[in-house]
């Protein structure tokens, strides 16, 4: 006899922050593992999405990001002040 095992898998594709730039996606995961190294990047990763709760954010606790005791995780926006100048 044959037997058939099936995986419920979607289809899906990653891409850059910068590839996603002027795109506009019904949902969104961002893989943040460590934090964003251009000043805007993170806004626009965050930003990409068409609805409110088609966002969902992934954040490695290191050094530089980490969740704290009242259950928030926090991410650096990094800005290098000399290049602003």
């Amino acid at each position: 006899s044959f037997k058939r095992r099936q995986f419920p898998v979607l289809l899906s594709f990653a891409m850059t922050i910068h590839k996603s730039q002027g795109q506009s996606f019904d949902k969104v995961g961002v893989y943040l593992h460590s934090p964003v190294f251009v000043h805007g990047q993170l806004y626009v990763a965050l930003s990409r999405m068409r609805y409110e709760n088609g966002l969902r954010v992934y954040v490695a606790d290191n050094g530089d990001q980490r969740k704290h005791e009242n259950g928030k995780v926090y991410t650096r926006n990094v800005v290098y002040n000399e290049l602003l100048e």
